[in-house]
């Protein structure tokens, strides 16, 4: 049962926990448990009446731990809540390996989907740089759940003492990144890589970034910005790829620079739903084969002087019905055509309208087709006599 201050009846907090190999199994806790550090738990399992609370980091390293077949738990399994203060990290002192969120989905052979880890951000440490995946999915058997955490202010990132391109998180079976806070994704310390910081596999696999408040989803008051400033490699072959949902707003920030993978960010389908914001930044380096926009989303493109040109996204689909906003701020535009977009999205002008401080000041700004492109028209207002 839960474990209590006899005298304010809080939780007591223990010390740093170190959990060693249980060859017999694992341990259920469905009492309150308050830790410290908690160090290699795959072996704990939270029930449906317990409650896991660190106060700093919920870690699994392999440099004190047993690993078996190549593979790390963060723990057993989660049917009741974990709160992790500080950060969830995955530490590893040499190659080979891949760090799931729970040992398994079954429990006495039957197939849960457990609930998330709640953490203040998620950290990856590779001391040699060799082949290590954090797959950001549930279980490591055959019974794979979609991955699912709730990031703080911490955020997710990636470090490593070497520049092999071998460390990176993986989507085999999706995985849902709920926010806490303002966070961002980071770019790890290679000068190169194959498959990016972030790599989502599989026919049917999602990433998908909530921006709601996991604990207001409805708020957009409370809503948060999500900044990636990464590289996430989502083939052709992935499906869907990438999604943003809730009512807040996803940053693409990524900068460019050196070999490899460091000008892709997106490479597939990234689709925006619910009420959600799509911000491409005016420096930001990225290429989006395809772009979904759903009724309610907002595509926001930033820019600081000089309008950039068109925008490095292959195809642009838009609501079959309601419309999606297109959103410009920055200085006020100059008169004439300022290309948005190498192709023109099929219904464009019914399901889509522009509004930003871009189009503030004298003179219409306007939607306009030209020469096959979507190009935002600046226009005179009413009639101009120029005398000589």
């Amino acid at each position: 049962g839960s474990i209590k201050d006899s005298e304010t009846g809080e939780d007591v907090l223990f010390a740093t926990a170190v959990f060693s190999d249980l060859d017999a199994g694992y341990v259920q806790f469905d009492g309150s448990l308050h830790l410290n550090t908690l160090v290699n738990a795959e072996n704990l399992a939270i029930g449906s009446a317990g409650s896991l609370v660190i106060e700093g980091d919920l870690v699994r390293d392999t440099s004190s731990g047993y690993v078996e077949s190549g593979a790390c738990r963060l723990l057993y399994a989660n049917l009741g809540n974990v709160t992790v203060k500080g950060n969830v990290v995955g530490s590893a002192d040499n190659g080979s390996l891949a760090f799931y969120q729970y040992r398994s989905t079954k429990i006495d052979g039957t197939v849960y989907t457990f609930n998330p880890i709640r953490t203040g951000g998620i950290s990856y440490y590779s001391a040699y740089g060799k082949t290590l995946t954090f797959n950001l999915r549930q279980g490591y058997s055959s019974n794979k759940a979609p991955g699912e955490f709730v990031i703080g202010s911490d955020g997710v990132s990636i470090s490593s003492a070497a520049t092999g391109d071998g460390i990176r998180y993986t989507v085999d079976s999706g995985c849902t990144f709920h926010s806490d806070a303002d966070w961002e994704f980071g770019r790890c310390n290679r000068n190169g890589t194959t498959k990016g910081d972030i790599y989502v596999t599989g026919a049917t696999s999602t990433l998908t970034f909530d921006t709601a408040d996991y604990d207001n989803p409805s708020d957009a008051s409370k809503a948060h910005v999500v900044t990636m400033t990464g590289r996430i490699y989502a083939p052709e072959e992935t499906g869907t790829g990438v999604q943003v949902s809730g009512n807040g707003t996803f940053v693409i920030n990524t900068a460019s620079g050196g070999y490899g993978l460091q000008e892709t960010c997106i490479s597939n389908t990234l689709a925006v739903v619910d009420s959600a914001t799509l911000q491409l930044n005016e420096s930001a380096s990225y290429e989006i084969a395809n772009l979904n926009l759903a009724a309610g989303t907002t595509l926001s493109l930033p820019y600081s002087g000089t309008m950039p040109g068109e925008r490095n996204i292959g195809s642009l689909t838009l609501p079959a019905s309601g419309t999606a906003t297109l959103r410009i701020d920055g200085p006020a535009l100059d008169y004439g055509d300022h290309p948005l977009f190498s192709s023109v999205p099929e219904g464009w002008r019914d399901h889509l309208t522009v509004t930003g401080t871009a189009l503030e000041g004298k003179g219409t700004a306007k939607l306009a087709e030209v020469d096959g492109k979507l190009v935002l028209r600046k226009n005179h207002d009413g009639l101009i006599i120029i005398v000589h």
